[in-house]
């Protein structure tokens, strides 16, 4: 899809590739849980492994028409995919645990949390990256 080279279409490449991240996420999550019965174990690893190609495709497909090499731009992104984590974690672990809502759901809500804090925390590293 042309289209989506140009730089206006940022979310839509977002989008994408957080589909495949979580769609990994949930993946790793849910074989995990089944495997260790342990709820914030799952929840780190799936995480992780969405992360992992998340930041990958970031790089090189969202963001991919800006620099992304200046060094503080790495700490942003760190700093932001560990508030998505602890997010993500910390509504799953709750809704789970407290709530007793189906370990699916209370994931999807932790997810939902961590998309949203993901999408407008890079778009902050990076622009901050860019003005500066």
């Amino acid at each position: 899809m042309i289209f989506l080279d140009r730089p206006r279409f940022t979310v839509v490449r977002f989008l994408v590739v957080g589909v495949v991240s979580n769609i990994i996420n949930f993946l790793v999550y849910f074989t995990a849980y089944n495997l260790l019965g342990k709820i914030a174990l799952s929840a780190f690893l799936g995480y992780m492994a969405g992360l992992l190609n998340s930041m990958y495709f970031s790089k090189s497909y969202v963001f991919a028409h800006l620099e992304l090499r200046e060094f503080g731009t790495f700490w942003r992104f760190s700093l932001i995919y560990f508030v998505g984590w602890a997010g993500l974690t910390a509504i799953t672990a709750y809704l789970h645990v407290d709530w007793g809502v189906d370990y699916r759901v209370s994931w999807l809500a932790g997810a939902l949390f961590a998309v949203v804090n993901n999408y407008f925390g890079s778009k902050w590293a990076v622009t901050r990256s860019q003005s500066g």
